[in-house]
């Protein structure tokens, strides 16, 4: 079941990028990206590992000049915004 998240979390996080660029007028500086982790809790330990995961792709992406995007002909640079919700669901 864990795969099954992860890979919808990669999925929707796809999708979600490309219309956040195309969205704006402007050539954007950076693509933000928002996500939500636990640092502490009973989700915590499943949690804190996707969200170093994720900020290892960002960094990766990153040191590579950001993500290509196709209509501005460049690469421009991911940034995550991040909020610890530390495991509390309302």
């Amino acid at each position: 079941m864990n795969m099954k998240i992860k890979r919808l979390f990669w999925i929707l996080l796809l999708a979600l990028v490309p219309g956040s660029v195309l969205a704006a007028g402007s050539m954007p500086t950076a693509i933000r990206i928002g996500t939500l982790y636990a640092s502490t809790g009973p989700f915590s330990s499943p949690s804190m590992s996707q969200f170093h995961g994720l900020q290892f792709w960002a960094k990766q992406v990153n040191s590579q000049g950001g993500v290509f995007v196709k209509r501005y002909g460049k690469r421009i640079p991911v940034k995550l915004i991040a909020y610890d919700d530390q495991s509390k669901t309302s």
